[in-house]
C-alpha cells in the first residue's frame, strides 16, 4: 500500500519515534542506573488514531486529503465491501480516513489519541 498526497500542507514531520543513536542514549543511562526497560507492540497502532477530520478540528488546518494506490489486482478484496461493487482500480483511487502506516502524521494522531485518553493537551 502507497499512500500518496503527502506533501500538501504538511511542513514538519510529527513522528515520536527515537532516533537509533538516542535509543542507544536511553539504553545506556538505563544499564547505569540499574533501570529496567519495557517496550509493547499494540496491533495496528496508527490506525487507532484520529481521523484526518479529527486532527484538523483540533490544530485548525484545512483536512488532508491522502489516497492510497492498492496493489495489483486487490480490487476482488474491495468489491466485496458494501458500497464498492463496482470499484475499478484504473479509474478509481480510496481516501484514506485516517493516517495510516506511510504516512508522515500517523504517529502523530496516534499520541494525540493517547493523549486524549490521558486527558493531555496537544
Amino acid at each position: 500500500m502507497d499512500a500518496k498526497g503527502q506533501t500538501e500542507e504538511l511542513l514538519e514531520d510529527h513522528a515520536g519515534t527515537c532516533s537509533r543513536w538516542g535509543q542507544r542514549a536511553i539504553c545506556s543511562v538505563a544499564a547505569q542506573n540499574q533501570w529496567a526497560i519495557w517496550t509493547i507492540d499494540i496491533s495496528i497502532a496508527f490506525l487507532r488514531g484520529k481521523t484526518f477530520q479529527d486532527i484538523a478540528e483540533k490544530i485548525g488546518m484545512n483536512v488532508r486529503s491522502t489516497q492510497v494506490a492498492l496493489p495489483y489486482d486487490s480490487n476482488t478484496l474491495v468489491k466485496q465491501c458494501e458500497g464498492f461493487e463496482n470499484f475499478d482500480e484504473i479509474t478509481e483511487t480510496l481516501d484514506m480516513v485516517k493516517p495510516g502506516l506511510g504516512t508522515n502524521d500517523a504517529p502523530w494522531a496516534w499520541q494525540m489519541e493517547l493523549d486524549d485518553a490521558h486527558g493531555l493537551a496537544v
